[in-house]
């Protein structure tokens, strides 16, 4: 989930670490052993060392012998990312996630090659269709709200795509420093959006949808940001912030 929210958009998983977390194959044990984790071993090992051809190749070869497992498939999927390939490693993401969505992974690493094609939306469903049986569901209902607020190639999000974000927010039981960040992001937003809006909306975060009222429950925001971070340099901007979206008077 780490990866999705990155300075200039999603990142990409790091090789080694992708060999470090994979799963084994359930079924594996039917296969001839000597076959089977030799291989296993061999595309891991080359993973671990970014031989991403040679990894490619054999977690190939891994899928031909296991079609129907899913492990094989979300390596191919995570190998491909790591090689800029997300057209392969969308293919492959995707193949994991609706066999089983429950396999949080792959729902991540659909939504983040979702978002580098500029499908913001593709991305959030991806990211709705993790259930909440899933130890990951709190994370992925995060992240959608953060994959909703941000801006790369997808462009700004709109209102409807904005008030499902804040209702979402809204539901989900986080902690309150996570919390506060999280409503600050959605109040940015909807500032700028109310800005460019031609005419009222529904409230969002339970404030009114109007420039002066959103500036200053930004403002508000702010300040309680302020008071739950430890860091004291992001306190003062914090501080800083919080007096530039106090809604100005013409005199």
């Amino acid at each position: 989930a780490s990866l999705l929210i990155g300075r200039t958009g999603p990142e990409r998983p790091v090789a080694a670490r992708v060999a470090d977390l994979l799963p084994i194959p359930l079924d594996a044990a039917d296969a001839d052993p000597d076959d089977w984790s030799h291989g296993w071993s061999a595309a891991v090992a080359a993973l671990a060392t970014s031989d991403l051809d040679a990894a490619r190749a054999a977690f190939d070869a891994l899928y031909s012998t296991f079609p129907g497992e899913l492990a094989p498939k979300l390596a191919l999927a995570a190998v491909a990312e790591c090689a800029a390939d997300d057209e392969g490693a969308q293919h492959y993401y995707a193949l994991v996630a609706t066999v089983d969505p429950s396999w949080a992974d792959a729902a991540f690493g659909l939504a983040r090659t979702r978002l580098r094609a500029g499908r913001r939306a593709a991305a959030v469903a991806a990211l709705h269709a993790v259930p909440t049986s899933s130890s990951a569901y709190i994370a992925a209902q995060r992240a959608a709200v953060e994959a909703t607020l941000l801006r790369h190639d997808t462009g700004a999000a709109d209102d409807d795509e904005l008030r499902a974000a804040a209702a979402l927010l809204e539901r989900l039981d986080l902690d309150p420093l996570t919390t506060q960040r999280m409503r600050v992001a959605v109040l940015e937003a909807a500032v700028d959006r109310v800005d460019a809006s031609t005419g009222p909306g529904a409230p969002v975060l339970g404030c009114t949808w109007e420039g002066r009222a959103l500036r200053l429950e930004l403002e508000r925001s702010l300040r309680r940001l302020a008071k739950l971070t430890p860091d004291q340099a992001e306190k003062i901007t914090l501080v800083d912030r919080a007096n530039s979206a106090h809604p100005r008077t013409l005199r």
